[in-house]
């Protein structure tokens, strides 16, 4: 159903009691499923503004799903913004990841920010445990990006940086236009090998 997506369940009458897997669909990949975005996500800071405790709407609409053990991970996948959705996001996961493209300087500039409202979260509320660096689309063929990437080291310490960092390979946009993931596009890839490598780490994590 269309409708059941993560901005019909924020502007429900009562968003905090839903039961979020009322919005679950199912993929064409075994054991992952998904809630659909919406382009209207970004409006619900807007729309919530004089709501009590908007930051708890996806941690307690989860807490039935996350109770029953039913997955192993929930992911949250945000746009690079400082909406209510990243916040809820924050409120919700015990760790977050924080992707980072050298080269990029509004990337670069937006780190900061990301790292001051994930501390913010992580004084008021005690779920969310750490953010870490990811660095994306990786091309060891540029001069400057073992440079930067010291520079990054300098100034985040090991425990806000994962070790494994994204490759740029073409296999990932042929796989995007295939519509379907990396892995089933082609598992012997670099962008497989790197995703394998970040999910040993994520799954570290906890």
């Amino acid at each position: 159903n269309s409708d059941k997506n993560i901005y019909s369940l924020f502007a429900s009458k009562d968003p905090f009691s839903e039961d979020a897997s009322q919005y679950i669909l199912p993929t064409k990949v075994e054991n992952i499923d998904i809630i659909c975005g919406n382009g209207e996500v970004e409006s619900l800071t807007a729309m919530l503004a004089n709501v009590h405790s908007k930051e708890y709407i996806l941690h307690d609409s989860l807490s039935r799903l996350v109770n029953a053990n039913i997955y192993d991970f929930i992911i949250f996948d945000n746009a690079p913004s400082s909406s209510i959705a990243l916040i809820n996001s924050f409120y919700a996961a015990h760790y977050a990841i924080a992707p980072l493209t050298i080269g990029e300087q509004f990337a670069i500039d937006g780190l900061e920010r990301l790292f001051e409202l994930a501390n913010m979260c992580m004084r008021n509320n005690d779920t969310l445990r750490g953010l870490k660096i990811l660095i994306n689309k990786f091309d060891k063929r540029v001069k400057y990006i073992e440079d930067y990437k010291e520079k990054l080291k300098e100034i985040y310490d090991s425990e806000y940086r994962f070790n494994t960092d994204i490759r740029i390979d073409a296999s990932i946009e042929r796989a995007f236009k295939c519509r379907t993931n990396v892995f089933l596009y082609n598992n012997k890839c670099k962008a497989a090998e790197d995703f394998s490598a970040l999910a040993d780490e994520v799954i570290a994590l906890e």
